[in-house]
């Protein structure tokens, strides 16, 4: 089967793993990634090769919340691990769901699962103030106390407790400056005053010959 079409990436959210409350487990994303690789196996058929990525949120979510309840035996899942653990894990769902449908159907291609590493700028100011809250919510002496044991930052999360916080980076060379975040802004708001000055140019145009035009007007109506 030849590739007609391309290369297409999709992209497959971590929610879109997790059903419902009342479907999380293991077998339970793995039937909603057999009904997602039936898509791309749709694709494959028509004649795309197929890159497949993923998000991960609830399911490194999982990951530290069992880290967390055996705290009292085992050492923690540094983040990292946990992300390099879901890509195994969702691309081994995917390369088997995916495998499964390509036998039904006879098509004979191979799948290959990567686990992949993104390499970001060192002086990122994320790493100085990490801003995503993940895990399980604390009360503020426990937070505390496992920030000081593991080396956590933590914080209070809109009153609703203390959680752990993890940095998100950008990956290197893709950041947007404050600079250039600021002169894009400008640029836009520029363009739109400069649409906005036209506009009104236009106006005041009209305005001026209806008025020229209204003398005319008004003696043509006086004839008639």
């Amino acid at each position: 089967m030849n590739a007609e079409h391309g290369t297409a990436v999709v992209a497959v959210g971590g929610n879109a793993l997790v059903v419902d409350s009342e479907h999380r487990t293991v077998p339970d994303q793995f039937a909603a990634a057999g009904q997602a690789m039936a898509y791309v196996a749709d694709m494959i058929e028509a004649g795309w090769n197929v890159v497949v990525t993923h998000g991960n949120g609830p399911q490194v979510g999982y990951i530290l919340r069992r880290s967390e309840l055996a705290q009292h035996e085992l050492h923690p899942v540094p983040m990292d691990y946990a992300g390099a653990d879901t890509q195994g894990a969702i691309g081994y769902m995917f390369q088997k769901a995916l495998r499964n449908e390509f036998h039904r159907r006879g098509i004979h291609k191979e799948v290959v699962t990567v686990v992949t590493q993104v390499r970001v700028e060192s002086t990122d100011p994320a790493f100085v103030q990490p801003s995503k809250p993940i895990g399980s919510f604390m009360d503020e002496e426990q937070g505390e106390h496992l920030a000081l044991k593991w080396g956590w930052k933590v914080r209070e999360d809109s009153g609703r407790g203390w959680r752990r916080v993890a940095h998100l980076s950008w990956p290197l060379g893709r950041r947007v400056s404050a600079a250039a975040a600021w002169m894009s802004a400008a640029t836009v708001a520029a363009r739109l005053l400069l649409s906005l000055l036209l506009l009104s140019l236009l106006l005041l145009s009209l305005l001026l010959l209806l008025l020229l035009l209204l003398p005319s007007l008004s003696l043509t109506l006086l004839f008639l």
